[in-house]
């Protein structure tokens, strides 16, 4: 067990400098300008539906929530509000209704891909040399990298010197062949809206994370928010580690995970927590380490790993042990 694993999510292209949240895309030209009737919404943010049953349709429903979030400046999960959407909203909704919905769907990743395109474009401008993640790019010590972006690591790797391609896999698609994954995960859906999963994409990847994840003696997350959607991809490794038997102090996994403030690591920390994974038994069975990018000391911190991994990974390539 000598493997080092990186798993990345948007918070690492944030790090590098780039806008590429869902609330970026809300207020970019990318996103499909479509008419809409705006839905009630009540003082605390929530939709006001009433009490009878209501055929509601997609567009009107992402419309609404995408106005409150340009008049607050607020905070965004598209694929969040999606499935909110369809496993909560959509239960009353016809066959021909779930058809439009599918048309706006598709036009809104279409959306997503040219704005991801642009953001990495941009990027030749904008990307940062001194940050955690741009650490990463050039330390280049991993045997796998985990993309859950659509962007190209190696594309950022180039521009700041580092052209030694690291060996990556987009678990939601990529940029490079058109092949972007939007949607949610296998939570049941109303009959019609089966084309919302993400397995349902004809471009979805085979992978073995989970396994990967096993068998790995260093992991480094890196910009993951560790919410519903995303956590099935470690659902499994994570849940074996806390419930698991008790592991010895030389056998231990060091897991790494970094992320922007302490405010974001405490909200990790809580969503593990509601996915039934006992934290305690985490620190317990592991080398579990949190890294915070705005913290300089941790910034210090990650490096330190990273020179370790990196030796560690020269080493092998000479065939010491």
């Amino acid at each position: 067990m000598s493997n080092s694993i990186l798993v990345i999510g948007n918070g690492f292209d944030l790090d590098l400098g780039l806008k590429t949240k869902y609330s970026d895309f809300a207020k970019s030209n990318c996103w499909p300008h479509v008419e809409f009737n705006k839905l009630p919404i009540s003082k605390n943010g929530i939709l006001d539906l009433g009490e009878e049953p209501h055929n509601i349709c997609m567009k009107d429903y992402i419309e609404t929530i995408r106005t409150m979030v340009l008049e607050e400046n607020a905070w965004f999960d598209l694929e969040k509000e999606l499935l909110n959407f369809a496993a909560n909203i959509a239960v009353n909704n016809t066959f021909s209704t779930a058809k439009e919905d599918e048309i706006y769907f598709n036009n809104l990743q279409s959306g997503l891909q040219k704005f991801i395109e642009e953001a990495q474009k941009n990027s030749i401008n904008t990307i940062k040399n001194e940050c955690c993640a741009a650490s990463i790019l050039r330390a280049n010590c991993f045997d796998m990298v985990y993309s859950f972006n659509y962007t190209d690591i190696n594309y950022f790797s180039k521009l700041i010197g580092q052209y030694q391609e690291m060996h990556c896999q987009h678990l939601h698609g990529e940029l490079s062949n058109s092949s972007i994954i939007l949607g949610v995960d296998e939570t049941p859906l109303p009959t019609g809206y089966e084309w919302l999963h993400k397995t349902s994409n004809r471009h979805y990847p085979h992978h073995d994370i989970n396994n990967s994840l096993e068998n790995a003696n260093d992991i480094i997350f890196f910009g993951l928010s560790f919410g519903s959607i995303d956590f099935i991809y470690f659902e499994r490794y994570l849940k074996e580690l806390s419930t698991g038997r008790a592991i010895e102090e030389t056998s231990k996994q060091n897991i790494t995970i970094v992320t922007k403030d302490n405010q974001s690591q405490l909200a990790i920390k809580q969503r593990i927590r509601e996915m039934d994974v006992e934290l305690r038994r985490l620190f317990e069975q592991s080398h579990l380490n949190f890294i915070i990018t705005d913290d300089k000391n941790d910034f210090a911190k990650l490096n330190e790993i990273l020179f370790t991994l990196t030796n560690r990974m020269m080493m092998k390539k000479m065939g010491i042990k």
